[in-house]
Formats: structure tokens, sequence, C-alpha cells
């Protein structure tokens, strides 16, 4: 009797393969732009420096990952998944 009660909880407590494959994948993408600015270096002269910043960051459904894919509008994003 213990025995099926194990076997019954563990039924339960089971996971399916589906919910399992949707659980492990978690994709995050990141919007962002690149902002340059002028800074005057140590001997004087103007050095331009360029720098990435985030605009949004959101969880998005499972796909492929993607590295800066241009939006058309002077901003980025990136996919990750774990």
């Amino acid at each position: 009797m213990k025995k099926l009660l194990f076997i019954i909880g563990l039924l339960i407590v089971s996971c399916s393969a589906e919910s399992i494959e949707e659980d492990s994948c978690r994709c995050e993408k990141e919007t962002f732009t690149f902002i340059q600015e002028t800074v005057t270096g140590a001997n004087g002269l103007p050095i331009l420096v360029s720098f990435r910043e985030t605009i949004s960051t959101e969880v998005v459904p499972c796909q492929e990952e993607q590295e800066q894919v241009s939006n058309g509008d002077d901003t980025y994003y990136k996919i990750e998944c774990e």
C-alpha cells in the first residue's frame, strides 16, 4: 500500500517532457543603443569614446540566440538564452 501511494505521488508531482523543456529555456531580449561622447585625454586632445546603453530588458519565448541585430533606428537588440 505504501508503495502504491509513493508511485501515485510521483506521478502527480512529475513533469511532462514539454513542461521541463519550457522551464529549462529562459530567453532575455535586451534592447540597447550606442552613445558617443568626446572627452579630453591626458595630453589635452579630444578622444571619442563610445559605450553601450541598455534601453530595456524583457523575457521572451524560447528562441534562437542573436547578437546585435539592428532595429533600423540606431537601436539594436540581442537575445540570450540560458
